[in-house]
């Protein structure tokens, strides 16, 4: 009997979203911070997770630099045979972003633009700056800007103008329904003592200590843009002795200081691919604002932040799904699958959602599911669509077969999935997850 692909969640109005930030002082993280993030998103059910780093240096000059960082190699791994498919990465010399989206998400997320934007020595160099992207999940646009300004307890005035630099130089930032940013924004504390911070923080006096926070001072002056952010509950994250949880470091006469953070806002706008529709309400709720309350290896602690995001226009519908014969099959034939385009694509977000063209060089790839990333693809066919618009009026079915021979030749007890890939990078449908049946004789080398 058919199987087709699992109902999307054509209303869903709520997204949770986590954000992680570290300064690694270019350190390799000890498995135990892993093992927790790792915990902690997959027990919230986390549909998107951003993952910012620091002062993270690797070797530049090989396109599988991101790839062989240890930090990342360790997050990809944690995450394998999961749920989260990592999207997007991009990295500016010691500043690293990722982002992972639940894998059946996928088809309803669009990567809109991304940038770097250096900021270090007047902009020449990269050590200071930002990564950013900015993405679609169904009409609603995020931005997330991934930035490490300036230090010195006195530059305040440089980490604002750094600042409107960054914003100003990613047009993305004003143009997304909910905008983040967030990392080590190296925003200290004043007026105040080593001594008299590390006493305040013993008698958890934290609304004493905030008041000499030079972030909050900026945003309440209006210095800064008045980005939101959730309320302070954990101890400053910097700077710390490596290797302890709460033992700060006076060595250089540096007070105690919430140096990494997450800021973000929201506005009601038309979506990017369609500026003359109807604005788009969302709103955000902080769900959880902490830090890990491990040894770490760096003298910044990592600082996390859960939200939920509510909107009515999240509802969106992909363009097609698979039907499969059925939920396991023998490599020993070969598959005939189906693509079929759905007939109400146009009924649900009418003035927003275009029809898709798609374009002969299209593909179909099949992936273990739970793959790291969409590239990860075992073998693929070319689209039976060849350059169609999708027509509600017409045929929407369409064949093609994934041949015996281009299946992996060595059983592993795994789970597969079909992800329909588009010319510009864009992943329009996933199938449900399934599994193949081998025998000695019917196994076949991978092409």
């Amino acid at each position: 009997m058919a199987t087709r692909s699992p109902p999307h969640p054509h209303t869903f109005t709520k997204l949770q979203l986590a954000v992680f930030t570290w300064n690694s002082a270019n350190s390799t993280p000890l498995y135990s911070h892993i093992t927790h993030i790792r915990s902690k998103v997959l027990n919230e059910g986390i549909d998107v997770l951003v993952f910012g780093l620091q002062e993270n240096f690797i070797k530049p000059g090989s396109p599988w630099s991101l790839i062989e960082d240890p930090i990342l190699r360790q997050l990809q791994e944690a995450f394998n045979g999961e749920d989260l498919i990592q999207v997007h990465n991009s990295y500016l010399l010691g500043i690293i972003q990722v982002v992972y989206v639940r894998s059946s998400l996928v088809p309803f997320y669009k990567e809109m633009g991304s940038d770097t934007i250096r900021t270090g020595y007047s902009g020449w160099v990269g050590n200071k700056g930002a990564v950013c992207t900015t993405f679609q999940l169904g009409s609603v646009t995020v931005s997330c800007v991934c930035a490490h300004l300036c230090s010195v307890e006195s530059n305040i005035k440089r980490r604002n103008e750094e600042i409107f630099e960054i914003l100003t130089s990613y047009p993305w930032f004003n143009l997304s329904n909910y905008s983040i940013l967030y990392g080590d924004l190296n925003y200290r504390l004043e007026i105040i003592t080593f001594q008299e911070a590390i006493e305040l923080m013993a008698n958890k006096e934290t609304k004493k200590l905030l008041q000499c926070d030079q972030l909050r001072m900026q945003i309440l002056t209006d210095q800064i843009p008045r980005f939101n952010e959730a309320e302070i509950l954990f101890p400053p994250s910097y700077k710390l002795v490596p290797y302890s949880t709460n033992n700060y470091n006076n060595s250089k006469q540096r007070t105690p200081a919430w140096c990494d953070r997450i800021l973000f806002m929201t506005s009601d706008r038309p979506t990017p691919s369609y500026p003359n529709g109807p604005k788009i309400p969302v709103r955000v709720d902080p769900v959880e604002y902490s830090c890990l309350d491990l040894p770490d290896c760096s003298d910044h602690k990592v600082v996390y932040a859960y939200f939920d995001i509510y909107s009515d226009w999240l509802e969106y519908s992909p363009p097609l799904e698979f039907v499969l014969p059925d939920v396991s099959w023998p490599v020993t034939s070969d598959l005939p699958v189906k693509i079929e385009l759905l007939h109400n694509m146009h009924e649900r977000i009418p003035t927003i959602a275009k029809p898709p063209l798609f374009s002969s060089w299209d593909w179909i790839g099949l992936h273990r599911f739970g793959c790291m990333t969409s590239s990860d693809y075992l073998c693929y066919t070319w689209s039976p669509l060849r350059a169609k618009s999708a027509d509600p009026k017409s045929d929407n079915t369409y064949s093609f077969i994934i041949k015996s021979k281009t299946l992996p030749r060595h059983p592993d007890g795994g789970l597969y999935q079909l992800y329909y890939h588009t010319a510009d990078k864009h992943i329009l449908a996933v199938s449900h997850p399934f599994s193949l049946t081998y025998s000695d004789e019917g196994s076949r080398l991978l092409n």
